[in-house]
C-alpha cells in the first residue's frame, strides 16, 4: 500500500510537466526546457508568428513572478527580443503547467 501511495504522489508531482501539445512538433531543445521547468508561477510556452518566422516565448502568469519572458527561435535556441510585442501573432499555446 505504501508503494502505491508513493507512485501516485510521484506521478502527481510530474503531471504538470507532461502537458505538452503535440510533443513531436516542438524542437528537442524546447522539450528539454519544458522538462527542466518547475511549475512555480505557472509557466506558459506560446508559439508565435513574427514577420513570417516562428518564435516561442516562455512566460510566467503569476503576478508574483520576477522572471521575465524567455525567447526562443524556431529551433529552440535562446534569442534576444529585437521586436515590438505589437508585431507578434499568437499561433497557439503549446504548453502550460496544469496543477
Amino acid at each position: 500500500m505504501k508503494k502505491l501511495i508513493l507512485v501516485v504522489l510521484l506521478a502527481s508531482l510530474f503531471a504538470c510537466r507532461k502537458d505538452i501539445d503535440n510533443d513531436n512538433e516542438l524542437p528537442k531543445k524546447l522539450q528539454d526546457v519544458i522538462s527542466n521547468t518547475t511549475c512555480v508561477h505557472d509557466p506558459v510556452l506560446g508559439k508565435y508568428l513574427l514577420d513570417g518566422e516562428v518564435v516561442y516565448i516562455m512566460n510566467w502568469t503569476q503576478p508574483m513572478s520576477e522572471q521575465g519572458p524567455a525567447f526562443y527561435d524556431k529551433d529552440g535556441n535562446e534569442m534576444s527580443p529585437t521586436f515590438s510585442y505589437n508585431t507578434l501573432e499568437l499561433i497557439k499555446i503549446v504548453w502550460k503547467c496544469k496543477p
